[in-house]
């Protein structure tokens, strides 16, 4: 029951992070745990269920006037390799092709670290929040879409 940091507290832990040199951790248990599982899943159907609804939801927003762009979050090379990845990414990419529907999030990876493969430690989560954050701030202004 703390109260949450003010302003400036948050403004200086985010720098002190920063900062940081990137945690070098044994995570391989993790990892390994990780991988079993997503390159043992076939993800199709559930991913195919998704990215329709995703389109439904997408076409909704979008006939209200908002911009909706998708992104990719990225994971440790191991994970990337994975069936449940690469079919995952492959039926997504397939549904949403546009080009102007992807945010370009452009991150060192090797400046990154993930806790178990998939989820990002704490220092790599502001790094990809600060690309995601350059990425929308580079997006063109005017409110008609180029396709």
């Amino acid at each position: 029951m703390h109260a949450p940091p003010t302003r400036e507290q948050a403004v200086l832990t985010r720098a002190r992070l920063l900062d940081q040199q990137p945690e070098q951790f044994d995570n391989r248990i993790y990892v390994d745990r990780a991988f079993q599982q997503l390159d043992g899943d076939e993800p199709t159907s559930a991913a195919r269920e998704n990215a329709e609804r995703i389109r439904q939801l997408t076409g909704l927003l979008e006939q209200r006037g908002a911009r909706v762009l998708l992104l990719e979050v990225p994971y440790m090379d191991r994970i990337e390799e994975t069936r449940s990845v690469k079919a995952t990414r492959a039926i997504i990419h397939g549904a949403f092709p546009e080009q102007y529907r992807w945010l370009p999030v452009a991150v060192e990876r090797s400046e990154l670290r993930w806790a178990d493969g998939v989820h990002l430690d704490e220092r790599s989560s502001l790094i990809v929040s600060q690309a995601i954050d350059d990425a929308l701030k580079a997006l063109p202004s005017s409110t008609s879409t180029a396709k």
